[in-house]
């Protein structure tokens, strides 16, 4: 689960030297994103639970190798005789709230073909449709595209990846009582029912809607597809009316002659509500046309094959639970890549598709983190560093941690030289106004601070000193002077009082500021033998 206890031992870190990178928890993010982390055994956990690849009977991964740069990385590899499976878990930061990605590559080094079962763990409660996993109402995993996993097929039932919302309806007429829930196929997922049926046979199934939601037309057009039918494209609200419900009846055929009947609820393309809906399903013998108001009314329900209270009690995933498998046989030196996306905290993930491939997820990873770095390529990053980057958060502009001590962080980012980043770090202490989440750390009226006033001097002489920003020294000199009169108050010791002010005099000189000799003499009083040392 994500937790702020990376940033808690922020402090820590900086103090006694490099996060451990083998045998602990690696954590994923950018810049002001901590995603998931990956454990040392390799199981990806989100805030909606848990998810991990491994080659069934293959060797375990003895340990993961973490690199921080260009972007946190966890690294893995495990072997089922000829057969390698490696695995790299990172960050993308793409819109909304970004994904964390499990790539992999599955690669045959032998001369003869191979067979593998790979084993995709989902998280508990998961629901794993055709290409999406959806857990408590969100959409969380993207499956590997151009892979069907081997499964057991109940008798009937929903592909999955979809969100049961029951009560969601509201008719405004007497129906049955379906109408008041409904599966809703969050961000584009295609709702998907199947139907065993004989091979080649055909059924009458009538689909009940009840759009509850918006007042206008336009906004939810649906795209039906009954196999063996004609197409057809509803808008409810044109249709029947607001909370109005409405049914439609099909000539089912098994047109494949799998021995099931498939039915498909999309999003019409470009439509401005891209979120499938769909309320009861009923299946009937085929050459019954079943009158669509008595079985609006509910009148009908008891004598259908098949009633689906769809989101209601008696709906059901069509594919029994437990972990994907799929089974692949590999050529001689032939490899395969695939690529799990898994949404981070509060996030869902896309519906699969579009223009994200896994090179891309890869680049956007690396371009944010250079472009914190100011766009240089480092050939040594503090792993204290990039994990001071995924805990500092913003609000109103202000930079701050939201757990341990900043100066310190402050320190470290000018040592490195990112003057940009420990700018806004620094800021509550001097900039008003403050915040009103931020305002206990900024500087009060009569220029204390919540801390002693020589650390939160030091920091910002230290601060200005390294990074030569004069102008930005100019604007924060009216804190710094305010703050003189009360070092040596709050608990600083003599020796630390006379290096903050000492640090201040030098900045009052660089800035012609009449003041820089009278607070030398006060660091003298604190301590004659003292020398200005930046943190």
């Amino acid at each position: 689960m994500r937790t702020l206890a990376g940033c808690a031992m922020l402090a820590l870190v900086l103090v006694t030297g490099p996060l451990p990178l083998m045998g602990a928890a690696m954590q994923l993010g950018a810049p002001g994103v901590r995603a998931g982390v990956v454990t040392p055994d390799g199981v990806l956990q989100e805030d909606w639970g848990a998810l991990s690849l491994r080659l069934e009977g293959g060797t375990p991964i003895e340990a993961w190798d973490y690199q921080v740069w260009p972007g946190p990385t966890a690294r893995g590899k495990s072997a089922l005789g000829a057969v390698t499976l490696e695995q790299s878990a990172f960050h993308a930061p793409i819109w909304p709230s970004g994904v964390d990605v499990l790539a992999a590559r599955l690669a045959n080094a032998g001369t003869a073909p191979a067979s593998v079962r790979l084993v995709l763990d989902l998280p508990a409660g998961g629901s794993a449709g055709e290409e999406t996993v959806a857990v408590g109402g969100r959409t969380v995993v993207n499956l590997p595209g151009g892979m069907q996993p081997v499964r057991k097929e109940r008798e009937w039932g929903c592909t999955g990846g979809v969100v049961p919302m029951p009560g969601w309806g509201h008719p405004a007429v007497p129906c049955d009582p379906a109408f008041a829930n409904i599966s809703a196929g969050m961000g584009g997922v295609p709702i998907i029912y199947r139907f065993r049926v004989p091979a080649h046979s055909r059924k009458a199934i009538a689909l009940g809607f009840c759009e509850s939601h918006h007042s206008a037309s336009g906004q939810r057009p649906l795209v039906i597809r009954v196999e063996g039918a004609p197409e057809r494209e509803i808008d409810p609200i044109a249709t029947w009316g607001r909370d109005r419900p409405g049914v439609l009846i099909f000539d089912a055929f098994d047109a494949d002659g799998d021995g099931r009947v498939q039915v498909g609820i999309y999003p019409k393309p470009g439509a401005p509500d891209l979120n499938p809906i769909l309320n009861v399903i009923w299946v009937f013998p085929p050459g019954r046309a079943p009158d669509p108001g008595a079985l609006a009314s509910g009148a009908l329900s008891t004598t259908a094959e098949r009633y689906v209270d769809v989101g209601g009690a008696n709906d059901r995933l069509l594919y029994e639970g437990g972990p994907l498998t799929y089974d692949l046989t590999l050529a001689p030196g032939e490899s395969r890549d695939l690529a799990v996306l898994a949404a981070t905290a509060g996030g869902s993930v896309a519906a699969p598709g579009g223009w994200w491939t896994t090179a891309r997820l890869w680049r956007a990873a690396q371009d944010v983190w250079t472009g914190w770095l100011g766009n240089e390529t480092p050939t040594d990053v503090d792993p204290a560093l990039v994990n001071l980057a995924m805990c500092v958060q913003q609000v109103d502009g202000f930079s701050f941690l939201p757990e341990g001590d900043p100066l310190p962080a402050i320190a470290l980012l000018d040592r490195a030289g990112l003057y940009r980043e420990a700018e806004r770090l620094i800021r509550i202490y001097w900039d008003k106004p403050a915040p009103e989440a931020l305002a206990a750390q900024a500087q009060r009226a009569d220029g204390t601070w919540n801390r002693p006033a020589a650390q939160v001097l030091r920091a910002l002489a230290g601060h200005a000193l390294r990074s030569r920003d004069w102008e930005w020294a100019g604007r924060a000199w009216p804190a710094m002077r305010s703050g003189v009169p009360h070092v040596g108050a709050g608990g600083a010791d003599a020796r630390e009082s006379a290096v903050a002010l000492l640090g201040v005099a030098e900045v009052a000189r660089e800035l012609g500021q009449p003041e820089a000799e009278n607070i030398s003499k006060l660091a003298a009083r604190f301590d004659p033998q003292a020398r200005w040392m930046a943190p």
